[in-house]
């Protein structure tokens, strides 16, 4: 845990961690909302996917962890699925924006504590040495 830094600096380091880790992700859905004016329930299911596990993967906790592996191996599965279907017929997307939506918050929150809380730098690098 670092003090080289006010709890005013760690929301800028909250912040830059919430656009550049949460956001930026889901530039893809973005831009083919922007346009096509949808998101394709398939693209929606993968995001899920990928989205759940990086959740897990930067919690420290263990519970947190668990749950984002099994979401992410249900979503991988559905998304297998999905590729099966007719591409003229309307696909389910089995919830998937409500579980992005979710698991942003989850790890905005999760972010929160880490850089507000316990005061940790965004761009702290301490496992490369100098």
């Amino acid at each position: 845990m670092s003090q080289s830094f006010n709890r005013h600096e760690a929301v800028y380091h909250w912040l830059a961690s919430v656009g550049l880790n949460l956001a930026l992700p889901m530039l893809p859905l973005i831009v083919e909302l922007a346009i096509s004016q949808k998101v394709s329930s398939s693209n929606l299911v993968l995001a899920a996917s990928m989205y759940s596990v990086t959740t897990g993967v930067v919690s420290k906790n263990r519970l947190v962890f668990i749950v984002s592996l099994l979401i992410c191996i249900f979503y991988a599965a559905i998304f297998g699925h999905l590729l099966s279907f007719d591409p003229s017929t309307k696909m389910p997307s089995y919830n998937a924006a409500a579980v992005l939506i979710f698991l942003f918050l989850t790890n905005v929150t999760l972010k929160f504590w880490y850089h507000v809380v316990e005061l940790r730098k965004y761009t702290d690098f301490s496992l490369g040495g100098d």
